[in-house]
């Protein structure tokens, strides 16, 4: 066997670069950087999967526990990160600031503790069908959700579209009763 022949049995040809063909390989270490990605943006703030089981105990413990009048700070990630301080009486927004300025009337049902629920509703309808919502198959989105452990209200909230620009994610810095 000569040195042509050798390289032949080993997956070299003419022309070609002088490396064996093992598409394999690649797709393996793709498949494993995808593995690392889900793991850090899923682990780097501690959660849960966002499910509707979860949400509704959470919920439900909003509506025995959560006080009818609070303030809310919540600060949104993100390109348009801001910090939102809201106002609640009588479970309604009544004042609400997006980034020290006074927000429109219309945004402030999106930010009592219903609405928060209301959006991460929305949330889990889209990652069930991310085909639709953002152009992605099954899997390719992270969910992740935090509720707080006495008031049971949403605290954290985080969703990351693999491939896209699509994600967010908000916290909750401040909650007072009363």
């Amino acid at each position: 066997m000569d040195a042509d022949d050798s390289r032949r049995a080993k997956g070299y040809d003419e022309g070609l670069p002088r490396f064996p063909v093992l598409p394999w390989r690649w797709i393996a270490v793709g498949l494993a950087l995808g593995v690392l990605v889900s793991l850090f943006v899923s682990l780097r703030e501690p959660g849960e999967s966002l499910t509707s089981d979860g949400m509704a105990t959470a919920r439900a413990r909003w509506e025995r526990e959560g006080p009818a009048d609070y303030g809310l700070e919540v600060t949104t990630g993100g390109a348009a990160g801001a910090r939102q301080s809201i106002t609640v009486r009588g479970g309604e927004v009544v004042a609400m600031t997006a980034g020290g300025a006074e927000a429109s009337p219309s945004a402030w049902r999106y930010w009592s503790v219903e609405g928060l629920f209301g959006f991460l509703e929305t949330e889990l309808e889209n990652a069930e069908q991310p085909q639709q919502a953002y152009g992605v198959g099954t899997g390719e989105v992270v969910v992740r959700v935090r509720y707080h452990p006495r008031w049971g209200y949403p605290e954290y909230f985080m969703r990351h579209v693999m491939g896209k620009k699509l994600g967010i994610e908000w916290r909750v810095t401040g909650f007072e009763p009363g």
